[in-house]
C-alpha cells in the first residue's frame, strides 16, 4: 500500500485505474482518513430552535443563554443552507458549551450552553430534529469506553490491580494473535491507541458474534505491521478491552452495565444508552438515512432517500460485543454534559463530583500513535491519537476531537481546552454526513474563536465533484483485457478463512441450473431482487452470502485474467413491494479498492488485496512468491 495521504483526497485506483468500490465510499473516503479516527424523499429542511435545557433535571450545568451567543441566526442560516445545498434528507443536532469565564458573555453561573436542531429525524420529514433527538454516535463511543476502563483501573478494591500498561495476556486467557510479540506484549494502552500491529479486519466480524467469537477470530487474522510500529484503527481491540469488567470483577458484570453504573448514571446521562430497544421506546431515535442513485455528473443533485436499518439492534442493556467500539446512542443534551465534564478534568459540571479521575483523563488524552503524520490542510496540524480521541491543532488552537460513524449516522465531538469550548454535531445523513459534520463543526468553531470563517463547504464540494468526475471517467471496460483462463463454473464452491468464516460462491450468469447446489439455487432465484443491478448479465460474476455487520453479500466481478473486482453490498429493505430491496454499499473505511485473485492450482483458493484488511496508511502491502503470502486475506476452497 502506497503511504501517500493524497490518495484519500481523490479516488485511488491501483489496478488499471478501475474502481471496484461504491460511489458512497469514494465520496467520504477523504473524510475517513482526514482525521483518521475513526454497512427517502428529498425533504425541505426546517430549523427547530430549541428551548433552554431542562435544568430541573440537574444534568446540564448552571447556565443557559436565552439568546444564542454562538448558534445565532447567522450560523443557523448557514447550517440550514448547507444542509439544503448538500441535499440532505435528514438533519443535524448541534450543541455548544463554553465556560463562562472563557466566553465573551458575563455569567456567574459557570457555563454557557446552546443547542439547536435542524432538519428532519424521519424519512417522511414530519419529525423535527431537536436537542432531545437520539443518534447512534459510532466511534465517539470509544472515549466512553476508555473512561470506563479508567474507572476500572482506578478501583482500589480490584484484585489484582491493573494499570494502563498491564498486558492483555495476563488478564485474558483467550487473547491470541498470529504475531507472538504482539500477543505477549500488548497492553490495555496499546489496544486502545491502535498500535498492536493489527489492521481493522472489519469484514471479519458478523451479526450474532460475541466477544468470545471475536477472540476466536483474532488468533487467525493476519497482522499488517510490527507491534507498535504504526497506527492502525481497529474496532475489535475495543471489543477485547470491553471484556475486562466481566473478567476481572466478581460480579462478572457486562461492560455496558458497568459503564452505565460507573459513568453514565453518575453523570446523569439519562438519554445515553447501549440499548437500541430502550432508545427506540422513547420515540426520539432518529432514522438513519442514505441515498440511492447518486448522479455522478451532479453528485449533489437530489437522489432517492432510503432508511437504513439500525446497525446493531441486539443485546438490550447488557449491550453486545460492539458496545465498546461503537455502541452508544445519545442526545445533544447529554453530550453537553459529557463535554462539560471533559473540559472540567472529569468533574461533574453541577455536582462538582469527580467522576473521571484527572490522572485517567490525562492518560486518555495523551497521544501514543500517529494516524496523520503531516498536515492535510493549512489550518490543521499533524495528529496524534490517544485512547478514543485524537489531538491536533486547528488554526493555532490545540483541539481534541473524534468522529463517529455507524450506518446512517455521523458525529463529530471536539473541544478546545484552552478556551473551555466544546462542540458536538450529530447527523442522520449517511452519504454526506462525513463532510457535513466538518463543515458545520468547523464553521461553529471559527465563530466561537472569533476567526474569519474558512470555506470548508466549497472545499469539500470540490472534492466530491472531482471524485465523482474521476469515478465516471474510470468505469470498467465493456470487455476484460484478458478472459478468465478457466470456466467461471469451476470457481463455484465453498471457501473458508478461519477468521472470516465460510462463504459459498455461486456463478452468474448461470449456465446450467441442474448442477446448482441448494444454496446457489436459492441465490439464483433472489439475486435480482435482493441485489438489483449488481450482477451484470454479460460479466462473469461470483456472488456469496455472508452475515457481516457491514455487508450481506460479497460480489466478485471479473475484469482481467484471474482477477476480480470486489464489492460488499448490504441488501436493505425499501418497504416498497415493487422494489423491495436496494443494494447499499456501506461506506466503511476498510472497504477500499479490494481485488480478488484466484489460485488455479491443486490448492484452489482466492486472496483479497487492495485494502481488504483495513491496514493503516503507512502499512506495506504483503508480498511473497505465493498467493497465500501476498494476500491480505486468503480463502481456501474446501
Amino acid at each position: 500500500m502506497i503511504p501517500d495521504l493524497r490518495r484519500y483526497l481523490v479516488p485511488y485506483h491501483p489496478l488499471q485505474g478501475w474502481e471496484p468500490f461504491s460511489f458512497h465510499q469514494v465520496m467520504r473516503k477523504a473524510m475517513k482518513t482526514f482525521l483518521a479516527f475513526s454497512a427517502f424523499k428529498f425533504s425541505v429542511l426546517v430549523s427547530c430552535h430549541q428551548q433552554p435545557l431542562d435544568t430541573n433535571r440537574g444534568e446540564v450545568g448552571h447556565a443557559w443563554v436565552t439568546e444564542n451567543h454562538i448558534l445565532d441566526d447567522h450560523i443557523s442560516t448557514f447550517i440550514e443552507a448547507t444542509l439544503s445545498e448538500w441535499g440532505s434528507p435528514g438533519g443535524a443536532s448541534v450543541v455548544v458549551v463554553q465556560k463562562a469565564d472563557s466566553a465573551t458573555l458575563n455569567s456567574s453561573d459557570g457555563w454557557i450552553i446552546e443547542a439547536r436542531g435542524y432538519g428532519h429525524a424521519d424519512l417522511a420529514g414530519k419529525i423535527p430534529i431537536t436537542s432531545d433527538s437520539l443518534f447512534s454516535i459510532g466511534s465517539n463511543s470509544k472515549l466512553f469506553t476508555a473512561a470506563t476502563i479508567g474507572l476500572l483501573i482506578s478501583d482500589e478494591d480490584l484484585t489484582p490491580r491493573v494499570t494502563w500498561k498491564t498486558k492483555l495476556a495476563s488478564l485474558i486467557p483467550e487473547w491470541k494473535l498470529i504475531d507472538p510479540i504482539a500477543q505477549q506484549e500488548s497492553t490495555i494502552l496499546d489496544a486502545l491507541s491502535h498500535r498492536t500491529g493489527m489492521p481493522g479486519h472489519d469484514l471479519a466480524y458478523e451479526n450474532g458474534d460475541s466477544i468470545q467469537s471475536v477472540f476466536d477470530r483474532l488468533q487467525h487474522l493476519k497482522p499488517s505491521a510490527s507491534f507498535r510500529d504504526i497506527h492502525q484503527y481497529n474496532n475489535m481491540m475495543y471489543c477485547v478491552v470491553s471484556s475486562l469488567p466481566s473478567k476481572l470483577l466478581p460480579s462478572r458484570i457486562p461492560f455496558a452495565r458497568y459503564a452505565k453504573k460507573q459513568l453514565l448514571d453518575r453523570l446523569n446521562l439519562v438519554d445515553t444508552t447501549y440499548s437500541y430497544d430502550k432508545a427506540l421506546a422513547t420515540g426520539r431515535l432518529v432514522q438513519g438515512l442514505a441515498r440511492e442513485g447518486v448522479n455522478l455528473s451532479n453528485p449533489l443533485a437530489p437522489s432517492i432517500a432510503r432508511v437504513t436499518p439500525f446497525w446493531a439492534p441486539g443485546g438490550g442493556e447488557d449491550g453486545n460485543y460492539m458496545s465498546g467500539a461503537g455502541g452508544i446512542i445519545s442526545s445533544g443534551k447529554d453530550l453537553a454534559i459529557w463535554l462539560q465534564t471533559l473540559l472540567s478534568d472529569g468533574v461533574h459540571p453541577l455536582t462538582s463530583e469527580t467522576v473521571i479521575p484527572k490522572a485517567a483523563l490525562d492518560t486518555i488524552s495523551t497521544g501514543y500513535s500517529i494516524p496523520v503524520g503531516r498536515s492535510l490542510y493549512p489550518e490543521l496540524s499533524p495528529a496524534v491519537y490517544g485512547l478514543g480521541q485524537g489531538r491536533l491543532s486547528y488554526r493555532g488552537y490545540e483541539m481534541i476531537e473524534h468522529i463517529g460513524y455507524d450506518t446512517g449516522y455521523h458525529s463529530d465531538v471536539l473541544r478546545i481546552p484552552s478556551k473551555g469550548l466544546g462542540i458536538a454535531v450529530l447527523l442522520n445523513d449517511d452519504t454526506y454526513g462525513g463532510y457535513l459534520e466538518k463543515i458545520i463543526g468547523y464553521r461553529i468553531l471559527d465563530q466561537a474563536l472569533g476567526l474569519e470563517p474558512v470555506d470548508w463547504n466549497n472545499r469539500f464540494k470540490q472534492i466530491v465533484r472531482s471524485s465523482a468526475s474521476q469515478r465516471a471517467a474510470s468505469t470498467r471496460p465493456s470487455r476484460p483485457l484478458t478472459k478468465l483462463s478457466v470456466p467461471i463454473e469451476s470457481l463455484v464452491g465453498i471457501y473458508q478463512n478461519p477468521g472470516y468464516g465460510t462463504i459459498e460462491l455461486c456463478a452468474f450468469p448461470i449456465a446450467n441450473t441442474t448442477v446448482l447446489s441448494s444454496a446457489c439455487n436459492a441465490l439464483s432465484k433472489e439475486v435480482d431482487v435482493v441485489l438489483p443491478g449488481v450482477v451484470h448479465p454479460n460479466k462473469p460474476t461470483l456472488v456469496g452470502r455472508w452475515n457481516k455487520v457491514w455487508s450481506t453479500h460479497i460480489v466478485l466481478t471479473h475484469f482481467n485474467d484471474n482477477l476480480f473486482n470486489i464489492t460488499a453490498p448490504m441488501s436493505m429493505p425499501t418497504n416498497d413491494p415493487s422494489y423491495p430491496f436496494w443494494p447499499y454499499e456501506v461506506d466503511h473505511p476498510t472497504i477500499k479498492t479490494i481485488v480478488a485473485e484466484f489460485a488455479l492450482t491443486s490448492d484452489q483458493g482466492f486472496g483479497l488485496s487492495g485494502g481488504a484488511w483495513g491496514a493503516g496508511v503507512a502499512a506495506e502491502a504483503p508480498s511473497g512468491d505465493t498467493l497465500l503470502d501476498r494476500a491480505e486475506i486468503y480463502f481456501e476452497k474446501i
